[in-house]
């Protein structure tokens, strides 16, 4: 399967759960990862089972939510 590499910063060091989320709001990939203060850069794997086009990836600690545009192009 395709991975992609996100970069993002993250004000906190700990474990993260990943969610790609499509416009109509369906969750269609999840994933967990630890992340570390400052600039990460994190594979999401199973990319090329996705449709292109505009998702969000939203990250959760539990306690805080960020979320971000992802464009996925063939």
């Amino acid at each position: 399967g395709a991975t992609a590499t996100v970069r993002f910063d993250s004000p906190i060091k700990g474990p993260v759960e990943l969610k790609v989320i499509d416009l109509s709001g369906k969750i269609v990939l999840k994933q967990h990862n630890t992340v570390y203060e400052g600039t990460n850069s994190v594979a999401i794997a199973n990319l090329d089972r996705l449709l292109p086009g505009m998702y969000i990836l939203q990250m959760s600690n539990g306690s805080t939510i960020e979320m971000t545009k992802l464009s996925i192009a063939r």
